[in-house]
């Protein structure tokens, strides 16, 4: 595999929310693998402690420094050790965006992460808090588990509010067209979560997949990997609400969606047999296949 070609693929595997450019400077992934963005150009990480299939989740501070890292089930400090209270999370190993970590506005020092279920489990939507300020600045998870819903796909991601300040993080359900947002303020997750029926339905089969929000905030698309399709809809981060657009039909399982930095473009990976990467031009609604 050609070494640009495994950075792409790589970047569209990883769930990193991107509230301060920093902040996600530094990634774990795959077996003890993980590339470091700070000098510029990624470079090659491998002491990380993550031996893992899917999703994973790591947050560095404002300067760009690891703070910890997250497969959903266990927390790992910045010395690649289980934060203390980390273990025990309720995601899963075969669950595509196991677990994405947003930090709790205005705190400084608290984290959130979300997890996701398992396509054949139940579908629990948890989330834990890590606060940094303990353990000596290595971190404890200081509430764990707390729950949000069942019924979730495995598909979570998170974007800033409008107002730059609070957070929208937004699931899709299973076995219908339901996205529900959940938004995050200084004083945690509220309590109620805006519903958005929209879309094709999300079938028994289609749960498997990314989804992502654009860096502006404007789009969110979605991979259904067994429906072998790519779904963009608008999002509004003032409101929460999703509006169905468009979508492409593939020849092969859909899994890996990101957008571009400008927000243009979408790129997506159609796996298993295949391993094509396509670029989908948003304005144009056009779809290219640029890799295999």
């Amino acid at each position: 595999m050609k070494p640009e070609f495994y950075i792409t693929v790589i970047f569209l595997f990883v769930s990193i929310v991107s509230f301060s450019q920093k902040q996600a400077n530094v990634w774990y992934f795959g077996q003890n693998s993980g590339l470091d963005f700070n000098s510029g150009s990624p470079q090659v990480l491998e002491d990380g402690a993550l031996n893992t299939f899917e999703g994973v989740s790591s947050i560095s501070d404002f300067n760009g420094n690891l703070l910890f890292y997250t497969d959903g089930m266990t927390v790992y400090n910045k010395n690649h050790a289980v934060m203390s209270n980390g273990s025990g999370l309720g995601g899963h190993p075969s669950s595509t965006q196991s677990g994405v970590i947003v930090p709790v506005p205005l705190s400084g020092t608290r984290y959130l992460v979300f997890t996701v279920d398992y396509v054949y489990n139940a579908g629990d939507l948890f989330y834990s808090v890590v606060d940094m300020s303990q353990a000596g600045g290595l971190g404890s998870v200081i509430t764990k588990n707390t729950y949000l819903q069942t019924n979730s796909a495995e598909k979570i991601t998170a974007v800033n509010h409008s107002n730059m300040q609070d957070i929208w993080v937004v699931i899709h359900e299973r076995g219908n067209n339901v996205f529900r947002s959940y938004l995050v303020t200084k004083d945690g997750v509220t309590g109620s979560s805006v519903v958005s029926n929209t879309g094709p339905s999300l079938g028994t089969n289609g749960e498997q997949g990314y989804l992502k929000i654009s860096p502006d905030g404007s789009k969110l698309a979605m991979a259904s990997y067994h429906n072998r399709r790519i779904d963009v809809s608008t999002f509004n981060n003032s409101t929460g609400r999703v509006t169905y657009n468009f979508g492409f039909n593939y020849p092969d399982a859909t899994y890996g969606v990101e957008f571009s930095k400008d927000s243009k473009l979408l790129y997506a990976t159609v796996s298993y047999d295949l391993s094509q990467i396509y670029q989908i031009h948003l304005a144009n609604q056009t779809n290219t296949l640029i890799a295999t």
